[in-house]
């Protein structure tokens, strides 16, 4: 793959109470090219890191009911490339989450104008402690901030190829480059079929 290649990486989370798997999905932009990877092998860059940044950031946030099963990648580019990485990571705590179709939004602004230019991601529930009547704690806000703005950049040490994140327009075969994120102060409802994009 070249420079200015966009990757679709979807996040697959499970839990026993879940109706089916969560789905929550990034689009990054290469931003440095360093190596003549094949596109197989940039997608399997981009997976391992939206994964490897989930297990560190986000695990660590969430009820051990939730798991991480693993990060599939694909070309949006080239559309024959794909690759997946593999995790099976549980969460930490051993506490019970809110409802299934409970929410947490992160919403993903570029500085242009319009739906093509907003995205967001809408994560797996919250834990009942980190919140009340569905307003999340100050310090889980801060927390998912934190797991947003690890998730703006990806850098491989082996390559030292990046990929910045963007918000994808297939309706006008576009993307722009996140530069804002806003964690949304209260949980959200979700109406996709346990499945979410950004």
């Amino acid at each position: 793959m070249a420079l200015n290649d966009v990757y679709k990486a979807s996040a697959i989370f499970t839990a026993p109470k879940a109706a089916g798997p969560m789905v929550v999905t990034y689009h990054y932009r290469n931003i440095e090219e360093n190596g003549s990877l094949t596109p197989a092998q940039e997608c399997l860059e981009v997976a391992t890191e939206v994964g490897e940044t989930l297990e560190s950031l986000f695990m660590t946030l969430v009820s051990d009911t939730i798991s991480l099963e693993r990060v599939d990648a694909f070309g949006i580019t080239v559309p024959t490339a794909e690759a997946t990485y593999a995790s099976g990571t549980a969460g930490t705590w051993a506490q019970e989450t809110v409802g299934f179709r409970n929410t947490v939004i992160v919403r993903n602004k570029t500085g242009l104008r319009g739906r093509s230019f907003t995205g967001y991601q809408s994560y797996p529930p919250p834990r009942e402690d980190v919140q009340d009547g569905g307003e999340l704690t100050v310090g889980f806000l801060a927390d998912m901030a934190t797991l947003a703005l690890g998730l703006k950049r990806l850098s491989q040490q082996a390559s030292t190829n990046k990929y910045d994140q963007v918000v994808y327009s297939k309706l006008l075969n576009s993307n722009a480059l996140v530069t804002t994120y806003i964690v949304r102060p209260m949980t959200g409802s979700n109406k996709r079929r346990q499945s979410t994009t950004g």
